[in-house]
């Protein structure tokens, strides 16, 4: 255990990476994600993107804002051509070897473990409907803020207040105004 929630920091079955990423959630909602919506964390890896952005300068980040973003990337497909992308854009005097930095931290065949990189989707750690509420909850935030998509199967989730459901009655209702 490591700050109160489990660490796996040597290969092992899919079954025990879901339970520790399970135990962890519970925590991480338990502990550091407050009733007015925060979420208490500077773990960078954890942290969400709208805070992160926020701390980072929202007036660079945060959509709205004069400036926008440089590059937006996402870690599906082909995740290593992103990478060299953003690479490109940041190497502004030629001194990085982008190549080989893509392929360190992002391989072409996305193996970087003796994990099975296929057992590694976000519907085997997301196989507890429960645990998948409980982290969209922490992380909605960045969802509404960057315009993203809801899971699919939370969208018409009424305990979740689905924007996707509201964007639908708004876009039918053709600009009408509504009273309470």
């Amino acid at each position: 255990m490591s700050q109160g929630w489990p660490v796996v920091t040597h290969p092992a079955p899919l079954d025990e990476m879901v339970s520790a990423f399970e135990k962890y959630a519970v925590h991480f909602n338990t502990t550091l994600h407050t009733k007015d919506g925060k979420l208490l964390t500077d773990n960078r890896h954890y942290m969400r993107q709208v805070d992160l952005s926020i701390n980072c300068g929202e007036e660079k980040f945060l959509p709205g804002h004069a400036q926008g973003l440089d590059f937006v990337g996402f870690l599906k497909g082909d995740v290593q051509g992103q990478v060299k992308s953003m690479l490109k854009i940041a190497d502004t005097d030629g001194s990085l070897d982008i190549s080989t930095i893509a392929e360190r931290f992002f391989p072409s065949d996305g193996n970087r473990s003796q994990h099975n990189p296929e057992e590694y989707t976000a519907a085997n750690f997301y196989r507890n409907r429960t645990i998948k509420q409980l982290v969209f909850k922490m992380y909605k935030i960045d969802y509404d803020t960057f315009g993203l998509p809801y899971p699919e199967d939370l969208q018409d989730d009424p305990v979740q207040g689905s924007r996707s459901l509201w964007s639908r009655i708004v876009s039918a209702s053709k600009g009408k105004t509504f009273l309470r």
